[in-house]
C-alpha cells in the first residue's frame, strides 16, 4: 500500500474505535454519568494519540524521535502547522547531542575543537530548555480549551443515553477523523520544511 492508503486505514480504524467507545459508554444513564464520561474521554484521547504516533511512523519517523511528543500535543490541541509551533517542532528534531558530536568530530580535523565544544554545550543545555518552556506554555491552554469543549459535548450525550449513544458515536468518529486529518497536515508540512531546510538534516 502507498503511504496515503496506510494513513487512511489507520485513521478509519482508530476513528471506528473512538466511535465505539462513545457509543458503549452512553448506555449507563445519568446517575453514574461521571464514570462513563471519564472512560470515554481517557480511552478516546488515548486512541487519538496512538493514531498520531502510527501516522508518524507511516511517514518514516522513528519511535524515539524528539519531535513526536510535542507534535502529538499540538495536534491534540488542534493547533495548525504554521508559525512558531511549526518552528518549535522542527527545532526539536535537530540532531541529538551524540549525533552532533559525531558529525562535528568529523569536521573538526582541521582544528575546530573549540567550536565543537561550544556547539555541543549550546545544543545540550540551552536549546532543549528554551524549547521545553515555549512548548509547555503555549499548548497547555489550547489543550485545556479543547478538553472542556469535548467534555461538554460528552456530558450532554450521557444524559440522553439512547439518542446520546448515536450522537456520541458520531462525535467521537468525527473528532478522531479531524485529528487524523490535522496530523496528516502536520506531517506533510514537516516533510516540506525539512526537505528545504538542510540545516536540520544530518
Amino acid at each position: 500500500m502507498s503511504r496515503e492508503q496506510i494513513a487512511k486505514k489507520i485513521i478509519d480504524k482508530r476513528a471506528g474505535k473512538c466511535a465505539r467507545i462513545g457509543f458503549l459508554t452512553s448506555f449507563v444513564g445519568w446517575v453514574t454519568i461521571i464514570i462513563p464520561l471519564l472512560i470515554d474521554i481517557v480511552l478516546s484521547t488515548k486512541a487519538e494519540a496512538e493514531m498520531i504516533y502510527l501516522l508518524a511512523y507511516a511517514y518514516g519517523y522513528e519511535p524515539d524521535d524528539a519531535r513526536l511528543e510535542t507534535l502529538k500535543n499540538y495536534i491534540l490541541s488542534q493547533t495548525a502547522p504554521e508559525g512558531e509551533p511549526l518552528n518549535i517542532v522542527i527545532k526539536l528534531g535537530i540532531a541529538t547531542a551524540r549525533e552532533l558530536w559525531e558529525q562535528k568530530g568529523r569536521e573538526a580535523i582541521g582544528g575546530a575543537t573549540i567550536e565543537l565544544g561550544q556547539e555541543y554545550i549550546k545544543q545540550v543545555f540551552k536549546k532543549p530548555a528554551k524549547l521545553a518552556r515555549n512548548t509547555t506554555g503555549k499548548t497547555v491552554g489550547k489543550v485545556l480549551i479543547k478538553f472542556l469543549a469535548k467534555t461538554l459535548g460528552k456530558i450532554i450525550t450521557k444524559f440522553f443515553f439512547i439518542v446520546g449513544a448515536f450522537v456520541s458515536y458520531w462525535l467521537n468518529n468525527w473528532s478522531a477523523k479531524s485529528t487524523g486529518k490535522l496530523a496528516l497536515k502536520w506531517l506533510d508540512r514537516l516533510d516540506e520544511e525539512l526537505e528545504h531546510d538542510t540545516d536540520n538534516i544530518i
